[in-house]
């Protein structure tokens, strides 16, 4: 870890991360609390925003490729910090819409993460190489995990005592700041991920990388079951302030709280994946995966807070592990020349279920059907995901070396 600290590219993306983190985390957590107050529909209103533009993941990928990684990076902040800017203005002059108009800065914002993600994931492997990569990934999701966790914590406290104007100020500033850390980027490392060739923005281009994306077949193979856990654990997560409100009778700090521990149990997962990395990567996902799945059926049977925040960190370290090993897996398989389009092709396959997910939640809401069934159901999705991948030989055959680095090719 410390060596990868010690790139100055590095360290500047790791602290821009952070920073633009942690006002997002602060603007949902307020926003979330704020609509489901109003309404439990707002709130699945809110899921739909937040999950519907990670289906724009491949355009980001596109422009990635098109305009070169920190370009792109550099804009979809400046872009998103007037959004967000535009909409304080918006209801500093007319408190009443409030609650429509956090809706339109989750939008916008998250769109702009689509955008960005791709170009942070292409950035990365160049910037670091070889077996540093694990460790890179392991201290970019550790950071971003870090900065939502204390977000998260503190998010509710906010919203109390400085309200939702001065929220949304700060997360205006937090992408300025970000913007301003890129520029101590290495000039060699802008360049260097400044494409040569440089690829039209095209259906093309787009197809391109989606035919790449399909040569990585274990991939292909299990994206069903990768989708509908993503679909019901991004279902559970929507109900989450609802379940801490009228479930548990918690507090909006309750709710912050949650978050912050399964945020907590992520850094810690994410810093410790490199321990693992001698163990096939297909073993160390299947075993988490499935104790993961059934930490979610043993959850909504607690019914304590103290009880359910430890099940959060326990389910955090598992999933923080497992996902350090497939970014890393994944970027390590994929040819420099063709990276921003596949891996903007991978985020929106692995994302296509998402936008269902608080619609999951809404039926459940306007059926009066138990969230229980809603946990268990993604609790037995969990270990669903982790027998796929321990039985699937095309995953174990591309998995065969750990994930240092030495990643065979799933096509061959």
């Amino acid at each position: 870890m410390r060596k990868a600290l010690a790139i100055p590219s590095l360290r500047a993306l790791w602290l821009g991360q952070g920073i633009s983190v942690f006002g997002n985390v602060f603007l949902q957590i307020a926003a979330f609390w704020i609509l489901q107050l109003r309404s439990p529909y707002l709130l699945v209103a809110a899921g739909v925003v937040i999950a519907l533009p990670q289906l724009f993941a491949f355009l980001g990928g596109v422009l990635v490729d098109h305009f070169g990684a920190w370009r792109l990076m550099v804009l979809t902040d400046l872009v998103r910090a007037a959004v967000v800017g535009t909409v304080l203005v918006a209801a500093l002059a007319d408190p009443t819409i409030t609650p429509y108009l956090l809706l339109v800065a989750l939008a916008l914002t998250t769109l702009g993460g689509a955008l960005f993600g791709p170009a942070e994931a292409t950035l990365l492997p160049e910037v670091v190489s070889g077996e540093g990569l694990v460790a890179a990934n392991g201290l970019m999701q550790s950071t971003s995990q870090t900065a939502s966790a204390v977000g998260a914590a503190m998010g509710g406290a906010a919203l109390i005592a400085v309200g939702v104007g001065a929220i949304l100020g700060f997360d205006a500033a937090t992408f300025v700041a970000s913007v301003a850390s890129l520029f101590f980027v290495t000039a060699s490392s802008r360049r260097r991920v400044a494409p040569t060739d440089t690829p039209a923005i095209s259906l093309r281009a787009i197809r391109e990388g989606l035919s790449a994306a399909r040569e990585m077949r274990w991939l292909i193979q299990t994206l069903p079951i990768i989708a509908l856990t993503n679909l019901l654990f991004f279902a559970t997560f929507i109900s989450l302030p609802y379940w801490v409100h009228h479930v548990l009778d918690g507090t909006v700090a309750d709710y912050g709280l949650f978050d912050a521990l399964w945020a907590g149990g992520l850094i810690l997962g994410s810093l410790n994946a490199a321990s693992f990395r001698r163990w096939p990567a297909w073993k160390v996902i299947a075993v988490m995966a499935t104790v993961e799945g059934a930490l979610f059926l043993l959850f909504p049977f607690w019914l304590s807070i103290p009880g359910e925040l430890a099940i959060m960190v326990l389910a955090g370290i598992l999933n923080g592990v497992i996902n350090t090993i497939a970014i890393s897996v994944i970027q390590a398989s994929i040819p420099a020349a063709m990276r921003g389009r596949v891996l903007g092709m991978v985020i929106t396959l692995l994302g296509l279920s998402t936008p269902l997910g608080p619609l999951v939640t809404g039926v459940f809401f306007a059926t009066g059907w138990s969230l229980v069934i809603l946990w268990m159901l993604s609790g037995v999705s969990g270990i669903a995901f982790g027998l796929v991948w321990g039985l699937s030989k095309d995953v174990r055959s591309a998995m065969t070396d750990g994930f240092s680095g030495n990643v065979t090719s799933s096509a061959s």
